[in-house]
């Protein structure tokens, strides 16, 4: 029989396994179908790929101090709800600008605080780490699998069957919701007016804020979900030129995700055993840089160089994905999760929507002057990691000196 913390661990992962799927789905041909669509140009892909992100870091601090309010369960049915509603209308759209309405609506359903926030309730402390790895590995499986499946999905079913499976995917993700317990809101979280409200987010803030161990964290995710929209802006186009036709990048993608889902995991399991927080982000970062360095060159590397690069990138990427919201619930007080969990994800989805503008201006500059747009991408991705990096180690520095 299984024990209550690992139910619970399992019935969560299930949801964010479906609903983050729904996510990454989109991932390895969002740019290319938005380059597909009527009004398409490179500013417009990338705002199509950055809104949801935009409307996900409005709605997620918010949620996350209501979800302390008035419980999670109702916000979780709310989000998926979205999701669904935004899959729906941009299964339908021929134009870019209904494309980029709809991910706007999708972005409403910015729900990952409360789920987070929602583990952090029912788990209890000494088993929270297993039980974020059991979130993890859901969430790890199902980015695998949605980079393999969308591009066979879509070469068989175009933009509307893409859409509708993610539409489906929400659905799906409503189902185990059910079965979770319903908590006891926070009712001491209750400004009574505008004012008590603006100054209860603004000490919320400041309470979160001032930690410079979660500080360091969420200026991290900010810039790991820029550099990898950036990547994912330019990645089904790059591998179109190394011959990897749409509807066979899967092939390219298997054997590199597999490797990097066990190089990574493996990399994070014995660093976080052996308390070696900060090598884990100093790590990820510093193959991320080489990356993006070498993918600069991406149009003469050897196809083995190119392949090792998108390794070292999808490790990084991973072993930061995995641990972040561990790291970030552990550390956080115990009476703000909710809203810790709010500030971590609206700056992912700030960098996100940071990325993919930053892309599409950089392909726009780089059609503007005949540039290749691979490399001005990859630059642009680099300079994000120097400035990425030397933040980290000047903090690091700081925290050790303490």
């Amino acid at each position: 029989m299984l024990k209550p913390y690992t139910k619970y661990a399992l019935i969560l992962a299930s949801i964010s396994m479906l609903r983050m799927f729904g996510f990454f789905l989109l991932l390895p041909v969002l740019s290319y179908m938005a380059s597909k669509l009527t009004n398409s140009t490179p500013l417009t892909i990338g705002l199509a790929m950055g809104i949801y992100g935009l409307i996900q870091a409005f709605f997620y601090f918010p949620l996350g101090i209501l979800s302390d309010k008035i419980g999670r369960k109702p916000l979780i049915y709310f989000g998926l709800i979205c999701m669904c509603i935004g899959s729906i209308i941009a299964a339908n759209s021929a134009n870019i600008n209904v494309l980029i309405f709809a991910r706007a609506i999708q972005g409403v359903g910015a729900i990952s605080s409360v789920l987070s926030a929602f583990a952090a309730d029912i788990i209890p402390e000494q088993h929270r780490t297993k039980a974020m790895m059991i979130i993890g590995i859901g969430v790890g499986v199902s980015f695998p699998l949605s980079l393999i499946i969308a591009p066979i999905l879509y070469n068989n079913f175009e933009q509307s069957g893409v859409f509708y499976a993610i539409a489906i995917c929400s659905i799906l993700s409503i189902l185990p919701v059910i079965s979770l317990p319903n908590l006891k809101p926070h009712h001491y979280l209750t400004p009574s007016n505008s004012n008590q409200l603006n100054n209860f987010i603004k000490n919320t803030l400041f309470s979160i804020l001032k930690n410079k161990q979660i500080r360091l964290w969420l200026v991290g995710v900010i810039f790991l979900h820029a550099v990898s929209m950036m990547f994912f802006y330019i990645i089904s186009f790059l591998l179109e030129e190394k011959g990897f036709v749409l509807s066979k990048q899967w092939i390219f993608y298997l054997p590199i995700l597999a490797l990097s889902f066990i190089f990574s995991a493996k990399l994070v399991r014995n660093l976080e055993n052996k308390n070696k927080i900060f090598t884990i982000s100093n790590l990820s970062i510093k193959l991320i840089a080489i990356s993006s360095c070498g993918l600069i060159f991406s149009h003469s590397l050897p196809f083995f160089i190119f392949a090792l690069l998108i390794l070292m990138y999808f490790i990084g990427f991973n072993m930061l994905e995995m641990f972040q919201p561990s790291i970030i619930s552990k550390l956080a007080e115990p009476h703000l999760k909710g809203a810790t969990m709010g500030v971590y994800y609206t700056l992912q989805s700030a960098g996100m929507f940071l990325g993919s503008i930053s892309a599409g201006y950089a392909s726009k500059f780089a059609l503007n002057h005949h540039l290749s747009k691979n490399s001005m991408i990859f630059s642009l991705s680099l300079l994000f990691v120097v400035i990425w990096h030397l933040y980290s180690s000047h903090l690091n520095l700081r925290l050790r000196c303490c």
